[in-house]
């Protein structure tokens, strides 16, 4: 626990660093949040985590929701009015927020080598962990973001249900759904832990024609023998909870999707569609500038979640493999890959297939790996923070 705690700090202060000389050499964003919506005479090295999406989760913890806000989902940005009642007011929403947020990291973390030693992945733990670190988009794990929180609900979800502790994983599988739409996939992924339980071999996991006639025979049984499963509804209760609630306050649930307007995903497209359109900007009409940059990362970014999900298959345990493909299939189709950079983050089982497919690298293919990650996480900061738009 110490160690963790340690390399977090330590990880954040060079964050720190490159923000800090970042700002003589990149000039900011015309894009840019202005400074006097953030910074409550902070230092620009502290409110400028406080940007892009960091700037809803301020507001609606100041002050509640406006209409447009509604795709931010609540626990986090209440959390961080909680935390800040309890400190008095004494201090700034931008530091609480960034205070949770890497409190819940560190957790995260934690939980996550109790899960690797449960999944007999003890030895991947010290690379996952610079996986995790170096991820080009790692920085948001200690901004004003959603993150890092949704990381550990879902972590300590999937810990829960790998125990058989049924009731308790869908409790984590509900606040994850509070915090970020795509807990709901966490509903798939304790569905087939259930139905898998007593396989302990991978191999076995696979055996997709004998797990559908378990599932026939479970029907058959008395439902008092399955009663705790169905504990995994929690999880979209919590999803219709906050519409409802949307719809108490707003007086139409639709606004948590028709908001998403704003963004330009508010509507479903099929993911061929959407990758269509990204060739025909990034081969077709190619520039010189940062958005057009940033479109290379997004695609690349899908390319690399499509590759690790194939990657994968038959060798990770399977309620890890179907968590993995419906989370990136959630975002897909929306219309865009805006944001994509970032679900990576969200997904133990995505980097666990990274450390399963790094692991059986030589050294040196291993450096290549890190320089180019660490190159593209020092690059996605800078853009962050001087006000570019990069997930």
């Amino acid at each position: 626990m110490r160690k963790v705690i340690f390399v977090v700090i330590f990880w954040k202060v060079l964050l720190f660093g490159i923000v800090y000389w970042t700002q003589y050499i990149v000039p900011l964003s015309e894009l840019y949040i202005p400074e006097r919506l953030l910074r409550q005479s902070l230092p620009y090295i502290l409110w400028v985590w406080g940007n892009f999406d960091g700037a809803h989760y301020i507001s609606i913890a100041r002050s509640g929701y406006f209409y447009g806000q509604q795709p931010f989902f609540p626990l986090y940005p209440y959390l961080i009015e909680l935390v800040y009642e309890v400190f008095y007011f004494r201090i700034p929403y931008l530091v609480v927020g960034q205070l949770i947020s890497v409190s819940a990291f560190i957790g995260a973390l934690v939980i996550l080598h109790r899960l690797l030693v449960l999944d007999g992945r003890s030895s991947l733990w010290r690379i996952i962990a610079a996986i995790v670190l170096t991820f080009p988009t790692s920085f948001f794990y200690t901004a004003i973001y959603n993150d890092a929180l949704f990381f550990l609900f879902t972590t300590f979800c999937l810990y829960c249900s790998r125990k058989q502790q049924w009731v308790m994983g869908s409790i984590w599988g509900g606040l994850a759904t509070l915090t970020r739409l795509n807990g709901l996939a966490l509903l798939c992924m304790i569905a087939v832990e259930y139905m898998s339980q007593d396989k302990r071999s991978i191999a076995a996991q696979w055996n997709l024609y004998q797990l559908f006639k378990d599932g026939k025979r479970w029907l058959s049984v008395s439902v008092v023998r399955h009663t705790r499963i169905y504990s995994i509804f929690l999880i979209p209760i919590a999803f219709f909870g906050y519409l409802i609630w949307v719809h108490r306050f707003f007086h139409n649930w639709q606004l948590v999707f028709l908001s998403m307007k704003n963004w330009n995903q508010d509507k479903i497209i099929f993911p061929l569609q959407v990758v269509w359109r990204y060739i025909n900007i990034i081969f077709l009409h190619p520039q010189l500038n940062i958005p057009y940059a940033i479109a290379i990362v997004e695609f690349f970014s899908i390319l690399v979640y499509l590759f690790f999900l194939i990657y994968s298959y038959k060798r990770i345990r399977l309620s890890y493999w179907v968590f993995f493909f419906v989370s990136i299939l959630i975002p897909s189709l929306t219309g865009t890959f805006q944001g994509m950079p970032r679900y990576g983050l969200h997904l133990y089982p995505f980097f666990l297939s990274v450390g399963l497919w790094i692991s059986q690298k030589p050294f040196v293919s291993r450096i290549i790996y890190f320089a180019i990650s660490i190159s593209l996480l020092i690059f996605m900061v800078t853009l962050f923070t001087r006000g570019y738009f990069v997930s």
